[in-house]
């Protein structure tokens, strides 16, 4: 959020983001049930119980929603719009936005295997059960294939069913034969935070990215990175797995 609040204040006075989040209350799978929010999503099919369902609105001095102005800015930050396209909705869907992080790339996988009806609830659940608040079913099943997409190793969706790709997965690692518990242990040591929980700090690295002023750039992040401009170029905040790409033209 401070990120977004700095590239809201390079772009033009008075600017300023209103953030709303997810009571503690309603951010477990009971909560959703009495609470689904704007969505009206069931709780295997929510990301307000892993805190990633935020609404953000960004408010000029006259109090103007500059709805178009935050795509620009929040988007590359990693935030992902409900709307397809940035117009105002008289039910407020266009305030909703959801932080996929690290589980950007298990977004990107799915789509590019034409599987894209699967992200969705598999981005739900790796969320889900990696801040410990998954309360379907088969969540170790469910963690380690998770955890598996955080390391870049993609085993299909996020299904709990082990099978053929989840065990090749796992062969690759040098995992295969072990017992699930076993596996989905030595995989928490392995990913970059894995299975901290809400409340674990979890450190991340500043990178500057310095970009002459008279080239035209845009930068764009998948996976645990976050970045803002600045007036040298970018700086780009690393959390673990992801990629920094930057177009120029």
């Amino acid at each position: 959020m401070r990120l977004l609040e700095v590239a809201a204040a390079s772009r033009k006075q008075g600017l300023r983001v209103e953030y709303g989040g997810v009571a503690a209350v309603d951010a477990s799978w009971a909560g959703v049930a009495n609470c689904p929010g704007p969505l009206s999503l069931p709780a295997h099919l929510s990301l307000r119980p892993a805190g990633r369902e935020v609404t953000l609105r960004l408010l000029n001095e006259k109090g103007e929603n500059e709805l178009a102005l935050l795509w620009e800015l929040a988007v590359p930050l990693g935030f992902l719009p409900w709307l397809r396209f940035p117009v105002p909705d008289a039910h407020g869907l266009d305030t909703v936005f959801h932080h996929p992080g690290e589980w950007a790339m298990l977004v990107d996988a799915l789509h590019a295997e034409g599987q894209g009806e699967e992200a969705w609830p598999s981005l739900c659940a790796a969320a889900q059960v990696d801040a410990g608040v998954w309360g379907g079913d088969k969540p170790v099943e469910r963690f380690v294939q998770a955890q598996l997409h955080r390391l870049g190793v993609s085993c299909g969706p996020v299904d709990g069913v082990v099978g053929g790709r989840t065990l090749a997965a796992l062969k690759s690692l040098g995992l295969g034969g072990r017992a699930l518990t076993e596996v989905a242990e030595k995989l928490a040591g392995m990913a970059p935070h894995a299975g901290t929980g809400k409340n674990e700090k979890r450190t991340r690295q500043q990178v500057n990215v310095v970009v002459p002023p008279s080239v035209k750039t845009e930068g764009f992040v998948t996976g645990n990175l976050l970045s803002s401009r600045t007036p040298q170029g970018y700086t780009v905040n690393v959390g673990g797995n992801g990629q920094f790409t930057l177009v120029v033209s």
